[in-house]
């Protein structure tokens, strides 16, 4: 057994299903951590079981985090605001297909699923490729020729794979391989790689909660030696305390009693600020997010052009993260046609102010670069109307 069968167990499971003369195409796709069976010929529709991507791995899954749920991690405020942030810009951007710097008409594109606007669906399936590791669609409807027409987002307690690749959907043995598409992403789910903060966070959380309902004493009383009262006295001390306490009055200590005040742990003691602005700053270094973006304070930050903060984020946290997976695996012959590329229209979301979107029109206008009509387009507005052709009059006398 080589090193990829032994790093990889799938790959060696995989290999005794497949012919000798696939395997050297099948080894080929171990690279990427992705084990995926030969494709469909192009522009073929998609109808074998072979075309779906039948096992995620990675060398990193292998570590044993153990998982926490989507409500653990979700209930930690800078850990829902960092996945909102990437999950919600992969799920806004429209997708269009390409073909030799050609757009397609791919109606499903915005709108896979028939019950859910597109936003929902993309959302959802980004949110699943961050948390989960992967995300599953199912082909619910099909042209006359076979390609698919419509999807349907299948949520990840709903379905599991098995060592060999084999997706069981809603607990049903018998299901339909070659109607699923799994979406896999390049790293591990942050309900695995996230666990071990989590379960920090929480804890102190708890040691915290536990404080408030059974606060620190913040005075008792002490009899004097030689003086000491009997327990029915001492009930009914501390209880005529309490009530005038609650009362806002003026207490009186008796002879014989001792009032002994206690030194509170303030909150820097609790560890509260310290213990948010912790949780802040792992969960911005685990998905590489400016601190800044999740109300942590950075004193040492500098301002820069917020259309620079924009393509950063976009570059170097949702692209790899969500929106790459989803292209890649959207451009895929088992999804749409041999040769066709899916990209995520990205120009609304980096938008300039309007002055310097209109001066960079202007240069382009000048140098021939745009033409009027595909100014506006950019600007979200109707190509002007051709004006009425005038009438010749240079024969009238």
């Amino acid at each position: 057994m080589g090193f990829k069968e032994r790093v990889f167990p799938e790959l060696a499971a995989t290999r005794s299903s497949v012919p000798a003369r696939d395997q050297v195409k099948l080894a080929t796709h171990v690279e990427d951590g992705l084990i995926r069976r030969v494709p469909n010929p192009p522009n073929v529709a998609p109808t074998s079981p072979l075309t779906n991507p039948i096992s995620v791995v990675s060398a990193v899954s292998m570590l044993n985090y153990g998982t926490v749920s989507r409500r653990e991690l979700l209930s930690i405020p800078a850990a829902r605001g960092a996945i909102q942030l990437i999950a919600g810009v992969a799920g806004q951007l429209p997708y269009k297909a390409y073909a030799n710097d050609t757009v397609l008409d791919v109606p499903w594109l915005s709108q896979p699923e028939r019950l859910y606007p597109g936003n929902y669906t993309y959302t959802h399936t980004a949110l699943d490729i961050l948390l989960d590791g992967a995300a599953l669609w199912r082909v619910t409807e099909k042209y006359a020729d076979g390609w698919p027409q419509r999807f349907e987002r299948i949520a990840k307690t709903r379905w599991s794979q098995d060592a060999n690749g084999y997706i069981t959907v809603d607990g049903n043995p018998k299901t339909v391989q070659e109607d699923l598409r799994l979406f896999p992403s390049p790293f591990d789910g942050l309900l695995s790689v996230c666990s071990p903060t989590v379960r920090m966070y929480h804890k102190k959380r708890a040691m915290v909660e536990r404080y408030l309902d059974n606060p620190q004493a913040r005075e008792y009383f002490q009899g004097v030696e030689g003086q000491e009262p009997e327990p029915e006295e001492i009930r009914t001390f501390l209880a005529e305390w309490n009530e005038a306490r609650r009362q806002g009055l003026t207490g009186f200590v008796p002879a014989g009693v001792q009032l002994k005040q206690v030194d509170l742990m303030t909150p820097e003691q609790l560890s509260l600020r310290t213990l948010e602005e912790t949780i802040i700053a792992e969960f911005a270094r685990m998905m590489n997010v400016d601190p800044s973006w999740l109300a942590l304070s950075i004193t040492t930050r500098q301002y820069s052009n917020i259309i620079d903060e924009r393509r950063n984020f976009l570059d170097f946290v949702c692209m790899p993260q969500t929106i790459l997976p989803i292209e890649k695996r959207l451009g895929m012959d088992d999804i749409t046609r041999h040769g066709t590329k899916v990209k995520a229209t990205v120009d609304a979301f980096l938008r300039a102010d309007t002055l310097s979107r209109f001066q960079a029109h202007a240069i382009a206008l000048d140098k021939g670069f745009e033409t009027m009509d595909e100014v506006r387009s950019l600007e979200d507005r109707p190509p002007l109307e051709t004006p009425p052709a005038s009438e010749d009059t240079s024969g009238d006398s």
